[in-house]
Formats: structure tokens, sequence, C-alpha cells
């Protein structure tokens, strides 16, 4: 197995087991199976980069962001859905939604880590305000604002994510993954419509 890869994997168990602050470089040595802490530091320079490199392989969207850019004439319905559905699949891996959480718990401690974070995620917005520009120029969709219903579709999923596994009050109605984001595309793609005059394009 590629060294990198036998830390991120022993890494992932121990902060999902022990939690950020418990967790030591010396454990996830240990459970990968190392000799010695220092050879994890070959790869990482300290536990919050670590921390960051695992969150960012637990998240599928995120692994999908280069080649997502090749499918940027797929139509809408086949497009968002794909996104809406990968990106709710980061919590079929148990161990993401245990990491989650103690990311939520640790973010404002280390705001460097939910900043490099959350410059990955600007990556994918700044793909799906792309993709939606190129449908309308296309005119599969109609002219609007891509910057405000980039945000209101990825957060949708947000919501759906500290629902189901934060604030647990909010879980209680919420459909399956797969009928929520069909849902949830479906509704965006109905107020997206090109107007009539328009469907010749």
């Amino acid at each position: 197995m590629n060294r990198r890869k036998q830390i991120l994997d022993a890494a992932r168990r121990v902060f999902a087991r022990e939690g950020f602050h418990k967790a030591t470089i010396k454990s996830i040595a240990t459970e990968a199976g190392l000799k010695s802490p220092s050879l994890v530091y070959w790869y990482f320079a300290d536990k919050k980069e670590l921390f960051q490199a695992m969150a960012e392989e637990l998240s599928p969207i995120l692994s999908q962001l280069s080649n997502l850019w090749e499918r940027i004439d797929d139509p809408p319905e086949k497009m968002l859905l794909f996104v809406a559905k990968t990106y709710l699949s980061t919590f079929d891996n148990p161990e993401a939604r245990q990491l989650f959480r103690i990311f939520l718990s640790e973010v404002s401690r280390f705001p460097e880590t939910a900043n490099h974070l959350a410059e990955k995620m600007v990556l994918l917005l700044n793909f799906i305000i792309a993709y939606l520009e190129h449908q309308i120029d296309i005119g599969r969709l109609r002219r609007h604002d891509t910057q405000s219903s980039t945000r209101f579709f990825i957060g949708s999923f947000v919501v759906y994510m500290i629902g189901s596994e934060l604030l647990l009050p909010l879980r209680a109605g919420l459909p399956p993954k797969e009928l929520y984001a069909q849902e949830v595309v479906n509704v965006f793609l109905k107020g997206l419509q090109p107007e009539k005059s328009s469907l010749h394009k």
C-alpha cells in the first residue's frame, strides 16, 4: 500500500476514535504500523495538515473536481444530479460522519484548517458558476445571477448534512439522500427553465 495512503487511513481511524485533541502523531504512526512517528512527518508537516488532507480525501465531490470540467456540456438534469448525489455521498462512510462532527467542534480553534477546506469548496462553487453560465449561453437555462443560484444549490445540501448529522431534531422528516437530491435538482431547474421564446436555441 502507498505509504501516504496508509498514514491517511490510520489517521482517519484514530481521529474518529479519539478526536482531534487526543489523537497524536505517535498514535497515528502506531495505527499505521510504522516503526517511527518521524515517518509521518515525511509526508505531513503536523497534525493539522494531516487532518486537512484526510478531510479532502473523504469528500467524494472534492476528489472529483478535476474531472468535472470534462462534463461541462452535460445537460443540467444529469450534471447537477451527479454533483448532488456525490456531495451527499460523503456521509456514506461512518468515519466521515464522525470527522465532520470533529471538524465542526474544532473549527473555531483552527481557522486556518477551516479556511483551507473552504478554499477547496470555492473551487467547486467556481465550477458550478461556470457550468451554469455555459448552460445559459447555449440556451438550456434562463439568464440569472449564477453566484446566487450556485450558493442556493450547494446550501441545500449543507442544510441536509447539518440536519442529519449535527442538529438532530432537524432530522425528523428528512427524506433519503437519493430522493432529496432528485427533488432539489427538480425544483432548482424548474425555476431556471428558459423563456419559451428561447427554446429553439
